[in-house]
């Protein structure tokens, strides 16, 4: 257990996370943008990814159009 969890810090030294990712992650509301990527008809389980790169910013700014409407 002691090597994982020293193997967890030394990752976390060298991570970074993308701007707009920690921005979601700092505004304290507790929602971050993904995506489900199961198919269809799957029952009990929903597999997805978190948004990032241009795919963020897309639906980023879909979603403030959608507010302002």
């Amino acid at each position: 257990y002691q090597r994982r969890v020293h193997g967890w810090g030394q990752r976390a030294k060298s991570r970074s996370l993308e701007a707009p990712l920690a921005e979601q992650l700092s505004t304290g509301n507790g929602r971050i943008l993904a995506r489900i990527s199961s198919s269809p008809g799957q029952v009990g389980r929903a597999d997805g990814y978190l948004l990032e790169g241009a795919e963020l910013d897309f639906y980023s700014k879909k979603l403030e159009k959608k507010k302002k409407k």
